[in-house]
């Protein structure tokens, strides 16, 4: 008789892994509620319920679990991006119902006291292991891409990918503001939230798609665009109230 082909089990160091992904759940639970240097490894282990021997069979130290925990948490909101941001662009036709939903699903993914927390360890730890914020940056470069893939048939512009790219760091900008302090008045899982960054959003792609604000020559050049954005903003022969209008008219379809 032939034995049965068996399967490889998983390394220890993959979230397919019970002992490992038991690990990681604990040090997300905790880390939801304290900073990442007053967890010890004898509270992770506990609440994992596994033995220290077991972490260490895994991890040399806790820095490299913390880099590992970061790490798999970013790619987990990597994969749902991938996969959910171009559903919404292909399940709409309109314009501002994309941009919508694909800032409420950005929100939503990033909120939460456990990506909080998860936020705060990587933030923590960057100065002296810049590969905390790796998965992160490969976060945002997911996100941009998807988004131009998705809204370059929709808005023609000729720096849509650099537009894209600013919405994105604003965006973060206020999501992490929200996570760290939570003391300013645009709460997380707020529509209060999702509507001014969605209006942001708007406000710089249809700026350019549509009155024509950016013309420099250079994409790649801040201070070329800065000088353009200069000369746009100085009297001449286009009057630009019948685009902003535009613009005003799709904010105020959003209810703001």
């Amino acid at each position: 008789m032939k034995k049965k082909d068996r399967k490889p089990k998983p390394s220890l160091g993959s979230l397919n892994n019970r002992r490992t992904y038991a690990l990681y759940r604990a040090g997300l639970n905790l880390l939801a509620d304290n900073d990442c240097d007053e967890v010890s490894v004898a509270q992770i282990t506990r609440a994992a319920e596994c033995s220290v021997g077991a972490f260490y069979e895994r991890f040399p130290d806790k820095n490299s679990y913390l880099i590992f925990l970061i790490k798999s948490h970013f790619q987990t909101k990597t994969k749902i991006l991938k996969t959910e941001l171009p559903n919404i662009a292909d399940r709409n036709s309109d314009i501002d119902a994309i941009m919508g939903e694909s800032v409420s699903l950005l929100i939503s993914e990033m909120s939460g006291r456990k990506i909080a927390g998860v936020i705060r360890a990587a933030l923590k730890l960057a100065p002296t292991q810049p590969e905390a914020l790796a998965a992160l940056s490969d976060l945002r470069d997911t996100i941009n891409a998807v988004a131009f893939e998705g809204l370059k048939p929709k808005i023609k512009t000729r720096h849509l990918k650099r537009r894209i790219e600013e919405a994105m760091q604003m965006t973060f900008a206020v999501i992490f503001d929200a996570l760290q302090q939570n003391h300013g008045p645009l709460k997380l899982n707020r529509a209060r939230m999702s509507a001014i960054l969605t209006r942001q959003t708007q406000a710089l792609l249809f700026d350019e798609a549509e009155n024509g604000f950016f013309k420099n020559k250079s994409d790649g050049d801040d201070n070329s665009e800065a000088e353009n954005d200069v000369k746009d903003s100085k009297p001449s022969g286009v009057d630009k109230k019948p685009a902003i209008k535009s613009v005003k008219k799709r904010i105020k379809r959003q209810g703001i």
